[in-house]
């Protein structure tokens, strides 16, 4: 049975203008993914939020592929970081993937500085659950 449900949290697509692309380079590391890199794990609090500039990042549930994610312009973990709260899905960036690792700290100025303002959820579907 495949259930759609809606998490206003997984996923937020980001406009990305000139202020948010300088703000990224000036406060946050870049990282270029060489192998496999788990960036959260299923039911924990992320260490920082992700913003994936392009390549791919694999969403698992209970180690099951739920769905690969190209778009470019994305962060993930951001909403989970700032409020304390475990993240549903792992999340594995994969060869090639170029992204910004942000802090708390780093999240909560560019919300202030109102980069993050036009945030939109994206649905996702669960994998078939067996008992």
């Amino acid at each position: 049975m495949h259930m759609e449900f809606y998490h206003p949290s997984i996923i937020d697509i980001i406009p990305m203008g000139e202020t948010l692309r300088l703000f990224l380079e000036m406060n946050n590391e870049k990282t270029i993914v060489k192998r496999p890199m788990h960036i959260i794990y299923e039911g924990h609090i992320p260490m920082a939020a992700y913003f994936l500039i392009c390549g791919e990042l694999e969403m698992r549930y209970r180690n099951r592929l739920v769905r690969s994610i190209q778009e470019p312009n994305l962060i993930i973990g951001g909403r989970e970081l700032l409020n304390n709260k475990s993240f549903p899905f792992s999340v594995v960036a994969m060869p090639a993937s170029e992204i910004y690792i942000l802090s708390r700290t780093s999240l909560q100025e560019a919300f202030q500085a109102g980069y993050l303002k036009q945030l939109q959820a994206q649905p996702f579907r669960r994998p078939e659950l067996r008992q």
